[in-house]
């Protein structure tokens, strides 16, 4: 008997759409906000309401679940269970919500606020834009960060705040350049070139000089092959050449053939491909080659959008050469897809590539 409950009660979380299951992955009426009514009748049908007839008879875990706490309930929820909370008040998406939220980070004054900010700016109406907004002027830097951002990647601040938004990252980069990777692509978005060149060229600088010393290496991105000064040193070209800063556009060509991860790479050809252009054929040829095969999916990608039937031959010669990370499963597909490329500007058709970031804009500059 004791297995059946359990296999109710975990039929029951599924049904209802467990926290742990994506939203963008659940059918729609998984995504509509959980009732107490649609939650009793499945165990009335399921258990004749025996086990699960109230809150005090259910595990604290199954409940809150299963059954909603009313908005002002959802701040005492918060702290233990974070992920759902945090999802009930986006799917939500009422008035009601942003207050909570906004309490639940004035509950820890000092905390970078998790995933609340990102929640607020995804939230419509005045209240969460009001509450965003005021975080700008938060005494905890991650929360002003968190905020310029959030607000300018729901495209919700105000043009008139622009000018302060970007005054405030430029602050932000100047005492701390380590920021750079999250911060460098809003700032590039929300200021000129103009402004934005030479603080990029100064936090380029800072890295190249950390970089030498051994003991800055942060080691959080091994898996890209790329301590973090050495990171931000990259990023960096990219993004110059990305403004339009040419002199950075030979260390840029060089990323290709020393990024075993391809992470890296992969932003390089788009800044090649689309801001300097058809000019770069040779390089991305040269890529083909390259040791991952993101770095060679995206050359192909580009060359075949290129449509220069001079890449026909690398196209065809690439395409016999294993990738070294062919074993990771779908890369072993960008062989075949270098045939394909090549047919189709030797046919002298169109071909209109598939980029998986869904743009082949870098996403700064989106």
């Amino acid at each position: 008997m004791g297995r059946t409950i359990a296999g109710v009660l975990l039929a029951g979380l599924w049904l209802v759409g467990a926290p742990a299951q994506g939203q963008s992955n659940r059918p729609e009426w998984l995504r509509r906000p959980i009732t107490r009514e649609r939650v009793e009748q499945f165990f009335d049908r399921a258990l004749e309401g025996r086990f699960i007839a109230s809150k005090a008879h259910a595990p604290r875990e199954v409940a809150v679940v299963v059954w909603p706490a009313k908005d002002d309930e959802l701040l005492e929820l918060l702290p233990k269970y974070p992920q759902w909370v945090v999802e009930e008040a986006l799917l939500r998406k009422t008035p009601g919500v942003v207050p909570v939220l906004l309490k639940s980070l004035e509950r820890n004054p000092k905390g970078p606020g998790g995933n609340i900010i990102p929640t607020l700016s995804k939230i419509p109406g005045k209240a969460s834009l009001d509450g965003l907004v005021a975080l700008l002027n938060s005494n905890v830097p991650e929360r002003r960060q968190r905020a310029v951002i959030a607000l300018e990647e729901s495209k919700r601040l105000p043009k008139t705040l622009v000018p302060k938004a970007a005054d405030l990252l430029e602050r932000e980069l100047t005492a701390d350049f380590k920021l750079a990777r999250r911060l460098i692509p809003t700032y590039l978005r929300l200021a000129p070139a103009s402004r934005t060149i030479p603080m990029v060229r100064e936090i380029r600088a800072k890295a190249a000089g950390a970089e030498k010393d051994p003991n800055t290496e942060e080691g959080l991105f091994v898996v890209w092959d790329y301590g973090g000064m050495r990171q931000i040193r990259i990023l960096s070209d990219i993004w110059l050449a990305s403004l339009g800063d040419f002199a950075a556009i030979p260390r840029v060509r060089a990323i290709l053939t020393g990024d075993r991860e391809g992470f890296l790479a992969v932003g390089a050809i788009q800044t090649l491909a689309e801001r300097v252009g058809k000019s770069e054929r040779t390089t991305l040829e040269s890529a083909l080659t390259a040791p991952s095969s993101r770095t060679r999916e995206m050359a192909t990608l580009y060359l075949g959008k290129f449509g220069d039937k001079r890449s026909v031959k690398a196209l065809r010669a690439a395409a016999k050469i294993p990738a070294p990370d062919e074993s990771n499963g779908w890369r072993d597909s960008v062989r075949q897809m270098m045939l394909e490329v090549a047919d189709t500007i030797e046919s002298g058709r169109p071909y209109t590539p598939t980029f998986r970031t869904g743009t082949p804009v870098p996403w700064w500059r989106q």
